[in-house]
């Protein structure tokens, strides 16, 4: 009987140290995995970092790029606009009186042109309709009847 008891004893003290020695490897393995979290975690928040300043340059670069092309336009404008305010003239011998931001007069002549041609269109229509009455057609001309027109002498003029 005492040696059933004393391998019951045996038995029952390798049950505990069985226990034991697997709570320790789960403790090992556990502190294991922690450490592995704490790497990952060092390697994840350095891969932010890295990724907020890569965010802070691009956006500080634009916000540059931006400023830089709002002041290049800003001094054009500038520039334009006091060439023509301060009646700087063109140079050359071929400037025509031009003056700086002036369109010149070659430049003007077709649209120049375009609009007597409108306006004679207009008026030439204007006469051709004879179904409209005398009150419509003085309504769009600028023309005047010719009995209210001024008569002027041929001495008026000092010729």
């Amino acid at each position: 009987m005492i040696y059933v008891i004393v391998i019951l004893l045996i038995v029952l003290l390798g049950l505990f140290s069985l226990s034991s020695i697997s709570q320790s490897y789960a403790s090992a393995q556990q502190a294991q995995a922690a450490i592995e979290a704490s790497r990952t975690a060092q390697i994840a928040s350095t891969g932010n970092l890295i990724t907020i300043l890569v965010m802070a340059l691009l956006i500080v670069s634009f916000l540059v790029a931006v400023a830089v092309i709002a002041y290049l336009i800003y001094r054009l404008k500038i520039k334009t606009m006091s060439g023509s305010a301060n009646g700087q003239w063109l140079p050359g011998p071929n400037a025509n009186f031009g003056r700086v931001g002036q369109p010149s007069a070659d430049e003007m002549l077709p649209a120049m042109m375009t609009m007597l041609l409108l306006d004679l269109l207009s008026k030439s229509m204007m006469r051709q309709q004879p179904g409209q009455n005398q009150q419509a057609s003085q309504h769009f001309t600028l023309e005047e009847p010719l009995d209210q027109l001024p008569v002027l002498d041929d001495d008026f003029w000092g010729v």
